[in-house]
């Protein structure tokens, strides 16, 4: 059983705690999750051939080449959440057979950067509790960090599908669109994101951007189909 300090020595082991970019929040389950991730990432060890998702041969991300553009987009994309209720009894928090286990071992495994790991444990709560659109988010970014765009897109969607009204959810949307080279779609996304945070400079300036890149994409379509139709026609018309 895991006890809650009081809270100075729970900001004192924050403040020395490898997890330091998470915003302290006076939650009991992200003092766990900052206090004791090693143990989280430990349990999920030992029980990784009991979870509901079996975990199938990881991507080789090394071996994906992204654009310039698409690796300057991912870098823009917001964070996963870590505002899930907490479980009013927190043993709850070291049970495999309940989601927020999961969404725990998920949230220590993507700050680690082991987001192979982290998508099983997240795909695991989305199966839990397939209702929450916070799995379904966070799920949705893990596969942004291993490229796997289109599946993000499939899950950012979910998110919102299920009541997630939330403007990251359509950002980060926008830019697994963005990935996938469907830019009207990734301006929409944005778009609503924009709307929903009108005050957000990041939203507004990245719309900017994959606007000004579905115009060139235009244009050099366009010279290239005109320079194909020279080659085919203009040739034959001075014969």
């Amino acid at each position: 059983m895991l006890t809650i300090k009081n809270k100075d020595s729970q900001q004192e082991d924050i403040k020395n705690n490898p997890l330091e970019e998470i915003n302290y929040i006076d939650h009991s389950f992200l003092l766990i999750l900052k206090t004791h991730y090693k143990l989280f990432t430990q349990k999920y060890s030992e029980i990784k051939n009991k979870c509901i998702i079996q975990t199938t041969k990881p991507i080789d991300i090394s071996v994906i080449e992204l654009r310039p553009d698409q690796e300057a987009a991912l870098k823009t994309i917001s964070p996963i959440c870590l505002n899930v209720i907490p479980p009013a009894i927190f043993e709850v928090s070291l049970d495999p057979d309940y989601a927020f286990y999961h969404y725990l071992v998920g949230n220590s495994l993507f700050h680690q950067g082991n987001f192979h790991k982290a998508s099983y444990a997240f795909q695991t709560t989305a199966i839990l509790e397939p209702e929450s659109h916070v799995y379904r988010y966070n799920l949705g970014c893990t596969y942004m960090k291993i490229f796997d765009f289109q599946r993000a897109q499939n899950e950012f969607n979910k998110a919102i599908t299920l009541g997630g009204n939330i403007p990251d959810y359509y950002y980060n949307m926008g830019i697994a669109y963005y990935c996938l080279d469907q830019l009207s779609d990734a301006i929409n996304a944005i778009e609503k994101a924009l709307s929903l945070d009108s005050n957000n400079e990041k939203f507004r300036s990245n719309l900017e951007k994959v606007k000004a890149m579905r115009v060139f994409r235009f244009w050099t379509k366009f010279a290239k189909d005109w320079s194909n139709w020279e080659s085919s026609y203009g040739n034959g018309n001075k014969e």
